[in-house]
């Protein structure tokens, strides 16, 4: 339940996602892509079709979940996703790591089911955006890159066009394609778009001076 995430968990301090590229962003995000829908019963409906029945005891499968340790919101968060994914028959252990620990498992290792992390989008999607998606950035050991370990040629190509493409609306339908698939394929469950609350002196200037302040 994303709006309950947002609410609850980030005391509204954000929006809930849809995919890879922010609602915010009033050039490249595509207003076509629906919300995702919170729905235990046709969760529950799609993982018998799936073929992962409940046992006896009701489980259907078990899995790991390493939270992102930046504080009390992941802690949260991590709380939250194993409850939902218990009422639809899945058993979550979460694992607490320091962050050391949590980038070699991720990273390096990549020793985890899922984990929660966030990423930014930047000035632009060919900088905040393709380098968590492309298979070029599979990258074992390198911090922050595909470690999903995703793969979609149409995806790659995309990105590749969009990075050179100098026709605006080229570029827009590149990117509202890419946001399709990736909202279809979800290599990563979008979740929110974090909010940031910046607090400084009025009397100091030049704080933000590019696309990436802050």
């Amino acid at each position: 339940d994303r709006e309950k995430i947002v609410d609850v968990i980030w005391y509204g301090q954000g929006t809930p996602a849809r995919g890879p590229i922010v609602s915010a962003n009033p050039t490249y995000f595509n207003k076509a892509i629906k919300p995702y829908e919170y729905d235990p019963k046709k969760a529950n409906a799609l993982l018998d079709e799936a073929g992962y029945k409940r046992g006896a005891d009701g489980v259907r499968f078990k899995m790991t979940q390493n939270f992102l340790p930046y504080g009390e919101n992941w802690v949260r968060l991590a709380e939250y996703v194993r409850q939902e994914l218990g009422k639809v028959g899945i058993v979550v252990e979460t694992q607490s790591l320091d962050l050391g620990g949590w980038l070699k498992a991720i990273y390096t290792d990549w020793n985890f089911n899922i984990t929660s992390t966030f990423s930014h989008n930047y000035s632009d999607p060919s900088i905040g955006v393709e380098r968590t998606f492309t298979s070029s950035n599979i990258k074992k050991g390198a911090t922050f890159t595909n470690s999903m370990g995703y793969k979609n040629a149409r995806v790659d190509e995309l990105f590749a066009k969009a990075a050179r493409e100098m026709d605006p609306k080229a570029r827009k339908a590149e990117f509202d394609e890419i946001q399709v698939i990736l909202h279809n394929d979800l290599p990563v469950i979008f979740l929110v778009e974090l909010s940031y609350t910046h607090v400084w002196n009025k009397r100091v200037h030049g704080l933000i001076t590019n696309g990436i302040s802050m």
